[in-house]
Formats: structure tokens, C-alpha cells, sequence
């Protein structure tokens, strides 16, 4: 892009996860994007303040990229919320990897978007009669679960980006494996 009359905040934002998805969150700059962009820095704060907005907004946009079914009819057991939670969330982290460390800080995780879909899962796990406060409680479990194994996940590539190296080769685990594993754990507690 050449021009900055080009530039909207769309463009911005689908770059931005361009370049989070190729090298991190960490490598994540106004200059670097303005570099990617063929932009001057200043020309990105027309549309975006500073880097926890630009974050924000990439938080956003990807999660609108792996929606809940929130518009599409149910009905849907417990259950199945929170294994469509589970699909969706592990989907959103396997493509962006730096999402993990966005939605860990309150900061980004609860935006417009995350809400509805959290609202959606404490919707479907009301149907136990616990009430809408653990409801709510019990969607943000299974939120923990998958962001917590998610981490696992990209541990390694945020270690190796540090330049640290292991003194002990950890094996390897079935990630896949131990969340479904967790949820079905969590399954059983919200049962019980």
C-alpha cells in the first residue's frame, strides 16, 4: 500500500494480525507495521491511538473470525456449548497463537464480541439451576481451561523467542488429549 489515503483501521488490523501471526505479539510495533504497510508511523495514529488499542482491536477481529453459533438455532445441551466452546477457542488459538497472551489480560478478553459468546455459554450452562452467577463462573472455567492449555501450547515458541533453552527436554503431550480430558472433568463438576 502506498498511499496513506488507502489506510483504514481494517487494513491496519488485518496487517497487524498478519504480522502477530508471522513473528508474535512481542514483535508487534507501530514501526514495523507502518513498515509492512509502506506508511509512516504517524500516518497509523490517525486510526488507532496506541498499541493496546491496535491489540484490542486485533482481539476482536479474530474472535469475530471464529464466532459462536450465537445466531443460529439451537437448541444446544450444556454439553454441547461447551464442546463447540472448545472447537472454537482451540481453533482461534491454533491459527493465532498470540491470542493466548491477548486473552489473558482483561484488558482484550472481554470485549464486545467475547461477551456475547460468554453470555451464550453461561446461557446453556443455566440449564444445571446453579443460577446466572455460577453460570457465568462456570463458562469462564471452561474459558481457563482452554486458554491454560492453549498456553502449553505456545509456550515453547514464546521460550525459543526469548532465546532460552531448556536444560531438560520436556516430552511432549498430547494437548488435544489433556483438554478434552479437562473438559470432561469440568463436565462431571458442573453435572455433580
Amino acid at each position: 500500500m502506498a498511499a496513506a489515503a488507502k489506510l483504514t483501521m481494517s487494513v491496519i488490523v488485518d496487517a497487524a494480525i498478519d504480522l502477530a501471526d508471522a513473528e508474535g505479539i512481542a514483535a508487534l510495533s507501530m514501526r514495523k507495521l507502518a513498515d509492512q504497510l509502506g506508511v509512516g508511523a504517524m500516518s497509523l495514529y490517525r486510526h488507532v491511538a496506541d498499541k493496546d488499542q491496535l491489540v484490542r482491536e486485533m482481539a476482536e477481529e479474530a474472535g469475530r473470525r471464529y464466532p459462536y453459533p450465537i445466531d443460529e438455532p439451537g437448541p444446544w445441551t450444556w454439553r454441547e456449548r461447551v464442546n463447540i466452546a472448545v472447537d472454537v477457542d482451540w481453533a482461534l488459538y491454533q491459527r493465532h497463537p498470540w491470542m493466548v497472551l491477548a486473552y489473558a489480560s482483561p484488558r482484550f478478553t472481554f470485549s464486545d464480541t467475547s461477551m456475547q459468546c460468554l453470555r451464550w455459554l453461561a446461557d446453556g450452562l443455566a440449564e444445571l439451576g446453579r443460577g446466572e452467577e455460577a453460570s457465568i463462573d462456570m463458562a469462564l472455567a471452561v474459558w481457563n481451561l482452554i486458554n491454560g492449555v492453549a498456553l502449553a501450547m505456545v509456550a515453547d515458541g514464546l521460550i525459543i523467542a526469548q532465546g532460552i533453552e531448556r536444560a531438560v527436554e520436556v516430552p511432549r503431550v498430547d494437548l488435544r488429549e489433556r483438554l478434552d480430558n479437562g473438559v470432561e472433568y469440568l463436565c462431571r463438576g458442573f453435572a455433580g
